[in-house]
């Protein structure tokens, strides 16, 4: 039996008007598939996970809470994106996250500030607070230290362009669950598997594309590269 278990709720669900104006980004879609790219790297790790609803659901805010509860989860995050305006496109944009209160040093605000310091690590863009207090239902609700975050604005161009990326998703899905584990103490294993030297390289040395573009340029690249990733 697993040491940690995570409640990951993804918000809403089919059927959810949360969209980009232009209707090629829907906020229930990229929730789930989000969620699920954050469950796998935590059960390589050996987290439990737990999930509020599946594709096809729409469970109440309350069922999300008991499914935590229920549980008995060490960690419940809700996964959603934002929105601004009246239904246009608009010029917010950047990742926050939200704790129903303070203080910093309550569980539920160190875990952010773990998940902010990976997507830092990342280069997530974010808000200029990027961790905030409301009493979201799913945030007050739950047993668990609670976070909800905004990944991004879904009436931003140039998020909504993001959000639809997989490479990206797959960012904020490493940024999350190394952020989850960093607040439970689980030591992280190296998800090597199919990625390329150079991948595994920038993300263990957390190192930016300039940087990276100027290593592999190096004359003898692929074997410093090679080198690095794997530690000889």
């Amino acid at each position: 039996m697993s040491q940690f278990i995570v409640c990951l709720d993804p918000g809403h669900g089919p059927g959810c008007a949360n969209r980009s104006p232009d209707g090629s980004y829907q906020e229930q879609e990229f929730a789930y598939d989000v969620a699920g790219r954050v469950k796998a790297r935590l059960e390589a790790r050996g987290v439990e996970v737990v999930l509020t609803r599946d594709a096809e659901g729409y469970p109440s805010l309350s069922q999300r809470c008991l499914a935590s509860n229920g549980a008995g989860a060490h960690a419940f995050v809700s996964l959603h994106s934002n929105a601004a305006g009246n239904g246009g496109w608009e010029s917010a944009s950047g990742l926050e996250m939200y704790t129903s209160a303070g203080p910093d040093t309550a569980p539920r605000n160190v875990l952010a500030q773990r998940l902010k310091e990976r997507f830092e690590a990342e280069r997530v863009a974010l808000r200029t607070v990027p961790i905030r207090h409301y009493g979201y239902a799913v945030l007050t609700g739950t047993e668990a230290p609670a976070v909800l975050i905004e990944y991004g604005f879904h009436t931003s161009r140039s998020d909504t362009a993001l959000l639809l990326d997989g490479s990206y998703r797959e960012k904020l899905a490493r940024a999350t669950a190394d952020g989850i584990c960093a607040f439970l103490g689980v030591a992280w294993r190296e998800e090597t598997a199919g990625e390329s030297d150079r991948d595994t390289v920038q993300r263990r040395f957390r190192l930016a594309d300039e940087t990276m573009d100027y290593l592999s340029a190096y004359q003898y690249a692929d074997a410093l590269l090679q080198r690095l990733a794997t530690g000889a």
